[in-house]
């Protein structure tokens, strides 16, 4: 599974209080008819917690945030970020002035793409410590 079920009483629930919290919010339609399918939406917390959710049928700007909170599911880390030893760890001091990346999440409803973000993050920040 590539989003993990959320429990109903479960501490890790995302912290949102608003759509302007979410990291990215869109509509899906179909390629040849253009007809709406579903809103999709992510959101990355403080602790770099990745969270997608989506309701087919609703568009975006009709979705409430109980909407958002119940359809919310953490994505495995494992699925997204790669670990290597050779990358930069930055201080939570100095996170405050940095631009920090993150993976691409909002195709964490197409099993193909979201196996490539693993790789994708890795060819991205390879780019970055060469530039630093």
């Amino acid at each position: 599974m590539l989003v993990e079920q959320a429990r109903a009483d479960s501490a890790l629930r995302p912290d949102i209080h608003s759509k302007r919290d979410l990291t990215t919010l869109s509509e899906v339609t179909d390629y040849e008819t253009c007809e709406f399918l579903r809103s999709t939406f992510t959101y990355v917390d403080e602790e770099d917690i990745a969270w997608f959710g989506q309701v087919p049928g609703i568009r975006k700007y009709d979705l409430t945030v109980e909407d958002l909170k119940r359809e919310l599911r953490r994505i495995p880390d494992e699925k997204i970020y790669l670990l290597h030893t050779w990358m930069s760890v930055v201080s939570e001091a100095d996170r405050k002035n940095l631009f920090i990346k993150r993976p691409e999440i909002s195709c964490a409803d197409n099993e193909y793409e979201v196996k490539l973000v693993p790789r994708i993050l890795f060819e991205e920040v390879e780019i970055l410590e060469f530039l630093k």
